[in-house]
């Protein structure tokens, strides 16, 4: 994960006039941007995991129909593509389980570094991505 560097809380002390001068603050601006790419990082793979086994269903339910109306060859290679297909799916839901580790990771430091009010506010926008909103 990123880090502010010393130069970058600097760079952001300096040059935003309506954040505090106080590095707690620089701090809390940086783990909400990081918790924030986290979180849609995990929303995307979200989306793709649901998005390509649907088309994987769809794929196998063709499939078997072709097998069903004789056509063994075309159902054959659906079934193989299906399969491919599966492995595609495994590999996504690792990588959202990992997009999932990494934003739970980032909204610890969200806590760790962010106090009060802010904490309330981030905590009501992590329950409004996993709803949807």
């Amino acid at each position: 994960m990123l880090k502010a560097t010393e130069a970058q809380i600097q760079y952001i002390q300096e040059t935003t006039p309506t954040v505090s001068s106080d590095r707690r603050t620089v701090l809390c601006h940086d783990a909400r941007e990081r918790r924030a790419q986290a979180a849609a990082r995990f929303h995307d793979y979200d989306r793709l995991v649901w998005t390509v086994g649907v088309a994987v269903t769809v794929a196998v339910i063709v499939s078997i129909g072709l097998v069903m109306i004789q056509q063994t060859e075309s159902g054959i290679a659906g079934l193989i593509g299906s399969i491919v297909g599966g492995a595609a799916v495994a590999f996504l839901l690792n990588r959202r389980n990992d997009a999932k580790a990494e934003e739970t990771e980032a909204w610890t430091e969200v806590e760790e570094h962010c106090e009060g009010e802010i904490v309330h506010l981030e905590r009501s926008a992590r329950v409004g991505q996993r709803l949807g909103h």
